[in-house]
This record gives C-alpha cells, sequence and structure tokens, in this order.
C-alpha cells in the first residue's frame, strides 16, 4: 500500500495496478528471467528494476519532444492538436502531454520548457494587433509597449499557474500522478531567449 509515493493505493484504479503488477513480478521472476538473475535478485546480489511492468509491451521514461508536439501539432487519443497560437493555450496542451504518456508508460518524464518562449511571442503578437485595432493606432510606442508587457506578465503568471495546478491534480488512467522533471535548456542563439528567460 506504501511502495510507491505517487501510487494512492485506496484508488480502485491503483488496486489494480497494484494486483497487476505482483503478478507480473511473479510472472517475471518464475517464467520471462533466466533463472540465475531471478535467484541473484531474491539473493539481493543484484536488483531487478520494475519487474512489476516487465510482462507488458509498455517503457520506463522518456524525455518529451515538446517543441516538436508543440511546432506540428500531435494526435492524443485520435484527435489532431493544432500547433497553439497563444502560451497559455500551449501550457495547457503541454500538461494534456503529460497526462497522456504517463498513461502510456511506467517512471517518470522529462519536459523543456523552454519551447514554451516562443508561444509567448505569439501572445504578445496576438495581443498586439487586437490593441491597435481596438485603438485604431492611436497610442505610442511607450504606451504599447506598456501595456503589452503588463499583458504579457499576467500571460505568463497564468501559463505557469496552469501548469503547476495541471501536474498537482494529474491523475493517469493507472491511479498514479505524473512524475515529471521540468528543466529549461537554454541557448544562447534561440530566436526566443528573450521570452524564455521572463
Amino acid at each position: 500500500m506504501e511502495e510507491n509515493s505517487n501510487k494512492n493505493a485506496v484508488m480502485a484504479s491503483t488496486q489494480r495496478d497494484l494486483i497487476a503488477g505482483e503478478v507480473s513480478k511473479d510472472l517475471t521472476r518464475r517464467l520471462i528471467l533466466p533463472e540465475k538473475i531471478s535467484r541473484a535478485h531474491d539473493a539481493g546480489v543484484l536488483h531487478f528494476h520494475d519487474a512489476d511492468y516487465f510482462i507488458q509491451p509498455i517503457f520506463n521514461c522518456c524525455l518529451i519532444n515538446l517543441g516538436d508536439m508543440l511546432d506540428n501539432g500531435t494526435v492524443m487519443h485520435g484527435k489532431l492538436i493544432e500547433s497553439p497560437k497563444s502560451f497559455q493555450v500551449a501550457c495547457t496542451i503541454m500538461t494534456q502531454i503529460i497526462a497522456s504518456v504517463a498513461s502510456a508508460q511506467y517512471g517518470g518524464q522529462s519536459v523543456d520548457v523552454a519551447h514554451l518562449g516562443k508561444y509567448l511571442r505569439r501572445s504578445r503578437e496576438k495581443f498586439a494587433r487586437k490593441l491597435k485595432a481596438a485603438t485604431k493606432g492611436q497610442l505610442s510606442d511607450e504606451q504599447m509597449k506598456s501595456i503589452l508587457d503588463s499583458r504579457i506578465k499576467d500571460e505568463l503568471a497564468s501559463g505557469v499557474q496552469t501548469i503547476q495546478y495541471q501536474i498537482n491534480t494529474l491523475m493517469t488512467t493507472n491511479g498514479q500522478s505524473p512524475f515529471v522533471t521540468l528543466f529549461m535548456h537554454l541557448d544562447p542563439k534561440d530566436e526566443y531567449i528573450e521570452e524564455t528567460l521572463k
């Protein structure tokens, strides 16, 4: 009941996963692994990791290619998800990708959030077009920049809050919280480096 902090063992979906894991461990140990590996594991000479998923054709841990999935669109559950047109939507799609991947594998996943900088610029460009149209171009460049900076700050805060709330409340199909590492690979040559550093 307490073997994995990502699994709420009180939930029926998690209990099914834990029971299936025990069956997988038994079959792996008795039928799939060479006898000498099973004996070495039982004796503590080595540890055969993830025997609870070994009988299934799924994998452990991955690096999600978020840049490709956002830039070129992706398909989830048979539905096309087009490239987002704003930062907020990119953040939402990212969390949906995390949930989908976590439901189809075991172990963790790593996501480079530096790819979101591009979508912060898209939001700024969208806000600028709307603001110019609404004010009929009567704002000075300084006024435009001030308003856009404020809007982008709000968009950034909302997007990050979306990521935080979604990851902390998502539940996979096997009753786990996704095990996610968010990181930011900064490339000084990236054309969106200014947005990424925000």
